[in-house]
């Protein structure tokens, strides 16, 4: 039956758009095969994320789920995006250097931790000194009490 509305495609003509032809099967390179292999195996994990969603009643939208496909092709290939160079100079080349700003401002941050840490430490260790003190008075105490139980 011709189609009402020559813009509007059906369901069948658009999953057929999708689908490549017998000629362009055959035509696919072993890359291609494995990439869409990869792409299909992404598509499947997703699907099943998204019933495994719908199962405990969350609704994904159709952005989340194209989004989840990327990645997850991007994963299944091992492409994190980045172009790789040729011959990649070594990390501490690669590095940018600080700018002074920015030590300046890692150095006051450095300083009001330490200053912080040092204040806790001081008040461990009055903490455990008042302890120790308290400890050996109560020692002395019970000595002097044991002493005057037995003397009489």
């Amino acid at each position: 039956s011709p189609n009402p509305n020559p813009n509007h495609q059906t369901k069948e003509e658009s999953e057929r758009e999708k689908q490549p032809s017998e000629n362009s099967k055959e035509l696919l390179s072993s890359d291609d095969v494995s990439s869409q292999k990869e792409s299909d195996q992404a598509e499947n994990l997703v699907s099943q994320f998204a019933s495994l969603a719908t199962k405990l009643g969350i609704t994904l939208p159709e952005s989340v789920l194209s989004s989840l496909t990327t990645v997850a092709t991007l994963r299944e290939k091992g492409d994190t995006g980045e172009k790789k160079e040729a011959n990649p100079l070594p990390k501490s080349k690669r590095r940018k250097r600080a700018r002074i700003e920015d030590c300046n401002v890692k150095l006051a941050q450095l300083r009001h931790e330490n200053d912080v840490l040092k204040r806790h430490l001081e008040n461990v260790t009055q903490k455990t000194h008042r302890f120790e003190k308290e400890r050996e008075d109560a020692e002395r105490q019970m000595e002097i009490k044991v002493k005057s139980g037995n003397a009489s």
